[in-house]
């Protein structure tokens, strides 16, 4: 059996989305696609088998926030097999592919959403970001008097993208892992509101925070009634609440958790420093669950590392092995000045082994190099690790605000 992987034509994306939905146990949506009104179709890598497409993937041309800056990345999305094609080599063929169309765009870093955590660590990614599902029952929930908060205001559908994209933007700039978000983007992935995305909830609710005039945040947010033998009971679901620093955060979650009748709270994607266990009195009352969420993999190490900033100054000598204690890829010098980086090749023992996947993990500050260390997935000396702890070092905690 030859594999062939290529673009799609348009004729061929409704097939395209079909197989996808096969191997994920969906069903196409019907009416006009907004798959294909977001993924180009010179970005799609199409697996096929003879003329029968047996898998799909893709990629979308985003940016994403690191440390202290931005960098180009491909987001690798809508990846499946067809069941009768399992194990005989088309996910890798199509991760070639996405490699060798990364290169000719010079894009060093590729993400994705992984559906399954074993998969992708053999081509290269680890994860760089985890979230928590988040549950709170809210009619339990005592804030703390001395939260200054700011004004909340109910918008319509019609002006969210005009109100909420400045605020995405701001809050992007500053957190490592969010991802560029272009008005088309808005508009048929994060403000779509059709049945399926409803589930049984209700249409998307979107109130924003003010202070003096300016929008500082927004929370957009689905409820569903529940009468529980007379008791008022109902839910919100959280689809995104994003803030321009900590008091805007904080003034959305006291809004969203003190909605009459509804005092079921659920946030499915609530970043790792997200405020509410801070802001009450009883934090047993959030119940946090930790997931993985964006997985990386940096394709061109040098243009990946020197593009961050990191903490201090100082220098490591890596060598890059494809699986912990495995063969060598590459040897890179690290070489930090006030924050800023140069990464260049060197020849001899390097001071830090670690694998491709793993310096993934390290690359946007949620994990610690001595948190790996103490499980030999690095290995270097006491003090080299403690020099990596500071250097990958970040305040703020990386977020992705979406899954693609």
């Amino acid at each position: 059996m030859a594999i062939v992987v290529r673009p799609v034509t348009r004729s061929e994306f409704d097939q395209y989305e079909e197989v996808a939905m096969l191997t994920f146990g969906g069903e196409k949506p019907e009416g006009e696609s907004r798959l294909h009104k977001t993924l180009a179709l010179d970005r799609t890598y199409a697996a096929f088998d003879g003329s029968e497409l047996v898998g799909t993937s893709g990629a979308y041309s985003h940016t994403l926030s690191i440390p202290g800056g931005q960098i180009p990345m491909a987001g690798f999305t809508f990846v499946s097999v067809r069941p009768s094609h399992r194990r005989l080599g088309v996910l890798r063929a199509m991760v070639n592919s996405h490699e060798e169309d990364m290169a000719s765009r010079n894009e060093a870093v590729s993400g994705l959403w992984s559906s399954e955590s074993s998969i992708y660590g053999r081509f290269g990614y680890g994860v760089a970001v985890d979230s928590y599902h988040l549950e709170a029952d809210a009619s339990h929930l005592d804030f703390l008097s001395s939260l200054a908060l700011d004004k909340i205001r109910f918008i319509d559908k019609e002006r969210a993208y005009e109100i909420l994209s400045p605020v995405y933007a701001a809050a992007a700039h500053s957190r490592p892992g969010m991802v560029s978000r272009s008005e088309n983007w808005w508009q048929n992935r994060t403000l779509h509101d059709g049945p399926p995305r409803r589930g049984s909830g209700s249409s998307l609710r979107i109130a924003v925070a003010r202070r003096q005039e300016k929008v500082v945040g927004y929370v957009m947010f689905r409820q569903q009634s529940r009468n529980d033998r007379g008791l008022l009971d109902g839910e919100i679901t959280i689809a995104e609440l994003v803030g321009v620093d900590p008091e805007a955060e904080q003034s959305l979650w006291h809004f969203v958790c003190r909605l009459d009748l509804f005092p079921q709270v659920r946030y499915w994607n609530a970043p790792l420093d997200c405020p509410l266990p801070w802001i009450i009195h009883d934090r047993r009352r959030v119940r946090r669950l930790r997931n993985d969420c964006l997985w990386l993999r940096l394709r061109d190490v040098p243009t990946a590392l020197a593009a961050r900033t990191y903490a201090g100054a100082g220098s490591l000598r890596i060598t890059l092995q494809n699986e912990p204690g495995g063969d060598i890829l590459g040897r890179h010098t690290l070489e930090v000045a006030n924050g800023k980086a140069r990464c260049t090749t060197f020849a001899g023992e390097g001071e830090v082994a670690i694998s491709q996947q793993d310096l993934a993990s390290l690359y946007l500050g949620t994990f610690k190099p001595s948190e790996l260390a103490a499980v030999r997935r690095l290995s270097a000396s006491p003090t080299t690790v403690a020099k990596a702890d500071a250097l990958f070092a970040w305040p703020q905690a990386p977020w992705c605000a979406e899954i693609f």
